[in-house]
């Protein structure tokens, strides 16, 4: 098991004095578990077909424009970084 790495948070007073009542409860672990669970939540989170669709749908679109010039885009940043002496 690797070595754990110690994090700070910041709480409400109000809810540090809600966790000192119950002293019988490990926050630490509750802490972890919550973080375990969004983790889990956000790398398994099922897949928005219809958003999925929509972003598709732009990124077609947006390639099919034409080009309004063709340059490259380290021409124009040097064009523009010339103008600006």
């Amino acid at each position: 098991m690797t070595e754990a790495i110690g994090i700070s948070i910041r709480i409400d007073p109000g809810i540090k004095a809600a966790m000192d009542v119950h002293e019988e409860v490990n926050w630490s672990a509750v802490i972890r578990q919550a973080i375990q669970e969004k983790i889990e939540e956000l790398e398994f989170a099922p897949i928005d077909r219809e958003k999925t669709a929509k972003a598709l749908a732009l990124t077609s679109k947006f390639r099919a424009m034409k080009r309004v010039t063709k340059k490259t885009a380290v021409e124009i940043i040097r064009e523009w970084r010339e103008k600006r002496r």
